[in-house]
């Protein structure tokens, strides 16, 4: 049997136009395109992120820069993470820093639209040389789900990757994993070995038994790294950030809570874009450490 045989036609017509590129005509009807209601692919159209982003605060674009402060026990360091590209199904980022100690950081990450509207978890630290994919969850910002359930009730649940505090100076378990992830940097961190258990699995060079006995172990070596809580809303705030080379002012949340690993509890502080298209970590304070976005720029 043909293995589109299961798809409806509806959804294989979609997935095409949305990986090959909308012809022009139908990008410029949008979602009143008829011929895109009749196939019901007109949703899918109008939620784009191109769409998504028109009159964003700042919008989620290709070529978006964000440079930010890190500061802690073990120094301060300035990192750059560039929108290297934005399709229909995911963002694509690149990071680069120089840490306190001199070594350097060059990584990249992909995060799916998806998770970007609904994830209720944040990944903010890289590992040099990584090619990396988390599913569930962003990567320099809370998604739209968090940042509405903010605004709407208050609260909301969020994990946070806690590696970047640090070995001996903040969450211990947190901070030996990440350790151990960068070591593990030629075969792509925990995500690359996720991957390669994966297509060794496919390929039948390994059991099923073995790929998920393998997958098991790495997800509680990277659980380590993990702060989970409830935030609650503050207050709302005004954020003055340099953007496009001039100070601006943006719309921001504040949001507090007391995120816990297993033997582990912190208090977090996040200052959120108000902008549901694009809810950027402006500050993030986790126990002893502090991110700030010092400039944005993007193309106009």
């Amino acid at each position: 049997m043909h293995r589109f045989a299961h798809i409806p036609l509806n959804a294989l017509i979609a997935g095409l136009l949305l990986t090959t590129g909308l012809p022009a005509s139908a990008q410029s009807a949008g979602a009143d395109n008829p011929l895109l209601q009749l196939m019901g692919i007109d949703k899918l159209v109008a939620e784009s992120p191109a769409k998504a982003n028109a009159g964003a605060a700042i919008p989620l674009t290709a070529n978006l820069s964000i440079v930010s402060l890190s500061s802690g026990r073990a120094g301060e360091f300035k990192a750059t993470q560039r929108v290297t590209a934005v399709t229909p199904r995911a963002v694509k980022l690149s990071y680069t820093a120089k840490r306190p100690d001199g070594s350097a950081v060059n990584a990249s990450r992909s995060v799916r639209i998806e998770d970007l509207q609904t994830a209720a978890s944040i990944r903010p630290n890289y590992v040099d040389g990584a090619n990396e994919f988390f599913s569930g969850s962003t990567a320099f910002g809370t998604s739209t789900r968090v940042l509405n359930d903010l605004k709407a009730s208050g609260r909301s649940e969020l994990t946070i990757d806690a590696g970047g505090i640090g070995n001996g100076a903040g969450v211990q378990s947190a901070g030996l994993a990440r350790e151990l992830d960068g070591m593990l940097g030629d075969l792509g961190g925990f995500a690359g070995i996720a991957d390669a258990l994966e297509r060794q699995a496919a390929s039948g060079a390994i059991s099923e038994q073995d790929r998920a006995e393998g997958a098991a172990t790495l997800g509680q070596i990277d659980a380590l790294q993990m702060l989970s809580g409830t935030l609650r809303l503050l207050r709302k705030d005004q954020i003055s950030v340099q953007v496009n080379g001039k100070n601006r002012t943006l719309p921001a949340v504040v949001a507090t809570g007391e995120l816990r690993s297993d033997d582990e509890s912190y208090p977090v502080e996040l200052t959120i874009l108000d902008d549901p298209g694009n809810p950027l970590l402006l500050v993030s304070r986790i126990g002893p450490e502090t991110v700030r976005v010092l400039s944005i720029d993007y193309p106009q």
